[in-house]
């Protein structure tokens, strides 16, 4: 055969070697079951109803409801930090550089697709904020379920 010919066969047959490699080691989070609304709801805190219920944001009080929301998202943030920190601690090196690498493409994806909800329902008014906090932490709560369950 022609030597030229199969050093690009070799070659693309190495090429596809990575790529299946690659998904190997990144494809298990997409066999993972989505978590449900009713799932992510029910990692609420109790206190972020209570907060949402109780004084001035009940009446509405947009300061006061995005305090609600930053009491909560730093909750689940902390969560989601704890799990992330046990779920690399049981995977191989390939994987953890994997992860970490999907973790870093979430954090930007959530936060520039809750802005961009955030806007289109609030429409730049005083709900955007706090839309963008509901948003940040359903999100961030659906992410933690995901870590949970990534092989």
């Amino acid at each position: 055969g022609n030597p030229v010919l199969r050093k690009d066969c070799m070659k693309t047959a190495k090429n596809a070697a990575i790529l299946t490699l690659m998904a190997l080691v990144t494809t298990p989070s997409i066999a993972q079951p989505t978590a449900t609304d009713a799932e992510i709801q029910a990692r609420y805190t109790p206190g972020l109803d209570r907060c949402l219920n109780t004084g001035e944001a009940l009446q509405g009080v947009t300061p006061a409801m995005r305090q609600c929301n930053a009491a909560e998202l730093a909750i689940q943030d902390a969560r989601l930090n704890a799990t992330y920190r046990m779920t690399m601690q049981r995977l191989s090196p390939p994987r953890k550089t994997a992860l970490r690498a999907l973790q870093r493409a979430w954090i930007s994806t959530r936060d520039r697709n809750c802005r961009a909800e955030a806007e289109r329902e609030g429409g730049g008014g005083t709900m955007t904020p706090v839309m963008l906090g509901g948003c940040l932490i359903y999100e961030t709560v659906a992410r933690t379920i995901w870590l949970e369950r990534y092989r």
